[in-house]
């Protein structure tokens, strides 16, 4: 791969540079909260303390009421019967009218001759019908005052929050990884672009491709277009015109939809250039094919998560800091959001798996079973169309659906914040804030571990695995690491079980990934077992794959679930019965499922490194290279 000499040196010093000032503003906050600790616990503990005193007063007031009502009710009755009307009217004070208004009926009555029985049952009828007193409504009066009180130190709170530095520095952190992302996925753009494009047959082959993937994506997106304006015409009717939900949902919708699909249009047309460029680094060795491919790959990845981690951050910024709303209007919202972008990754992601699928056996039995060619050669034209199918599905659509996975589970964190928090009676703004550190730090780490990915010439295919494992171990072993000071600023006492969730997220996501590994590479018994069936016919085979098939899912399903009790016992102390804890239980699953998603950046580069090399196998092929370069890119 050949650079200019000024992108070798942004590429070289752009990483470090990025991460140091991240680090450098990370531990100023950590130092600005440690410093404020003290008096905002004193703070808390005072609000708590006047709330409790302002309670008490309240209830002693009512309580005073309540048991003063019942000894003056009797003595006002008494002095109704024995004095006449005449002296009540000079006697009565200012303070008993209200009570005096309701007994003219009864004094009507006792003149007409007629007989007032007071019964309990009477009474309580009397009372419903009738309004109530002074000496009623003072109760009413003193729950409204508590109310207020409450409203009022709720308010209080809000305002101090928004003000508070600690939060504002935690949304700048993860404001600022979501543009470093950015930045460096446009790096790795600008020196896949600068590399040897290769030679006129494989410059026009891979035309052909990349124009093949812009025609599909563009009409799956005209199709897409007139749903979301559909959906979005019945949300705004909702918002503006039945008052039903927030008049920020269906812009939200829209965003979280748009962002979605332009996450998988930019790594599509990464990996549409990328594909000869491959196939010229593979020319000159396995490592220079390895960096193209790799690089554009991460192109998606760190695309995915810039965008995701951006619109989070840009649209809690709106709606906290501008449209001045709630933290559970902002929640409901933002969820919306995260609606917008499942909408898109359904069409993206089944879409382009049927197209890619059809095309691909479509390919293999034109030429392979009818015509007995070899795959990808040029003579077939369904090849073409096999290539864009890795590009609009295994990229385009891939990109979309983990785009909308991760969004999806920094926003659930988010929504359960406030009702996790009431649980334990905590600040939620802290609990709303981790997954959103945590997925910052994952993004600047994960851009980080990208310079671990090489590998030497005439490695393995266990050897290649190894280098870009390496580079997602590094991420969460890092990951890992950082996220034990945000749990213990986030959570305090509770901060080491929170971490604990995290990391069983971590390893989760680890797990699942050695064991697909494990039934799909072709290094493992069980691809080597389908193999050799093969001597037999194809029905052995297919036999043997589904059953094999079958086998893989149990790496999944235990671990997911495993995983799941897990991260629920940690937070809610092993209590699985406890109905107030099942909230704090659900944020402990849901900061687990961000900590599995926080590397999203480099496991993706490398899920997104496979559709890319093997279109650059297939342009080898149809290009007529060297066997050795076929061998590389395979």
């Amino acid at each position: 791969m050949r650079l200019t000499r000024s992108s070798e040196l942004r590429l070289r010093f752009a990483t470090p540079l990025c991460l140091c000032l991240f680090l450098a503003m990370c531990f100023t906050f950590a130092h600005h909260a440690h410093s404020q600790t003290p008096e905002s616990n004193d703070t808390a503990a005072a609000s708590e303390d006047d709330a409790a005193s302002a309670e008490s007063a309240t209830g002693d007031a009512e309580d005073a009421t309540s048991s003063d009502e019942p000894a003056e009710q009797p003595a006002d009755a008494a002095a109704e019967d024995d004095a006449p009307p005449a002296e009540e009217s000079d006697a009565t004070s200012a303070e008993e009218a209200p009570a005096e208004e309701a007994a003219p009926p009864v004094v009507a009555a006792e003149e007409a001759g007629e007989v007032v029985e007071e019964t309990p049952a009477a009474g309580a009828e009397e009372s419903e019908d009738t309004p109530p007193t002074a000496g009623e409504m003072e109760p009413a009066a003193a729950g409204a005052t508590g109310d207020a009180e409450a409203g009022d130190a709720d308010s209080s709170a809000e305002r101090a929050n928004r003000k508070d530095s600690k939060y504002i520095l935690i949304w700048f952190v993860a404001f600022v990884g979501a543009i470093i992302a950015l930045i460096q996925a446009f790096l790795f753009f600008k020196s896949m672009m600068a590399a040897d494009e290769g030679n006129e047959r494989m410059v026009e082959i891979a035309g052909y491709v990349r124009a093949g993937a812009n025609a599909y994506l563009t009409q799956q997106y005209k199709v897409v277009a007139v749903f979301f304006v559909v959906i979005f015409g019945l949300l705004a009717w909702m918002a503006f015109s039945l008052h039903v939900q927030s008049r920020w949902v269906p812009f939200a919708f829209l965003t979280g939809g748009f962002f979605s699909g332009l996450a998988g249009w930019f790594g599509m047309k990464t990996a549409t250039w990328a594909s000869s460029r491959t196939s010229a680094g593979a020319q000159r060795s396995l490592n220079q094919g390895l960096q193209v491919a790799f690089r554009s790959g991460a192109v998606m990845g760190l695309t995915v998560v810039g965008l995701g981690l951006l619109d989070i951050t840009v649209w809690f910024a709106v709606l906290f800091w501008v449209a001045d709303l709630g933290l559970i209007e902002i929640t409901v919202t933002m969820l919306c959001f995260g609606m917008g972008a499942s909408a898109q990754a359904l069409f993206a992601r089944v879409g382009g798996g049927i197209f890619t699928k059809a095309a691909d056996v479509g390919a293999d039995l034109v030429g392979k079973v009818e015509q007995g060619i070899p795959e990808d050669d040029p003579r077939n034209p369904a090849t073409i169309a096999d290539n864009v199918g890795d590009n609009v599905g295994d990229v385009a659509g891939m990109g979309a659906d983990l785009y909308e996975s991760y969004v999806g589970s920094i926003l659930a964190a988010i929504a359960l914040s406030w009702s996790a928090a009431l649980a334990l009676n905590k600040n939620p703004f802290g609990f709303a804030m981790a997954p959103v550190a945590i997925a910052a730090f994952g993004i600047i780490l994960s851009v980080f571990s990208t310079r671990f990915v090489k590998t030497d010439e005439g490695a393995t295919l266990h050897q290649l695995l190894g280098s870009l494992h390496k580079g997602v171990n590094v991420a969460s072993i890092s990951v890992g690491v950082f996220a034990l000071p945000i749990c213990f600023l986030a959570f305090r006492e509770m901060g080491f079980f929170m971490w604990l969730a995290v990391v069983t997220g971590l390893g989760a996501g680890l797990v699942i990934a050695w064991g697909s590994e494990r039934y799909t590479a072709y290094d493992y018994e069980p691809t080597q077992g389908i193999a050799k069936q093969s001597v037999t016919g194809p029905a052995t085979v297919i036999i043997a794959g589904v059953a094999e098939g079958f086998y893989s899912v149990w790496v999944p399903i235990v671990v997911v679930g495993s995983s799941i009790l897990l991260a629920f016992g940690l937070c809610t102390g092993w209590d699985y019965t406890s109905p107030h804890l099942y909230a704090m239980g659900l944020y402990g699953v849901a900061i687990a499922a961000v900590g599995m998603l926080s590397t999203l950046g480099i496991t993706l580069a490398t899920d997104a490194y496979g559709p890319i090399a093997d279109n650059a196998g297939g342009n080898a092929e149809m290009s007529h290279q060297d066997p050795e370069v076929r061998r590389r890119t395979d």
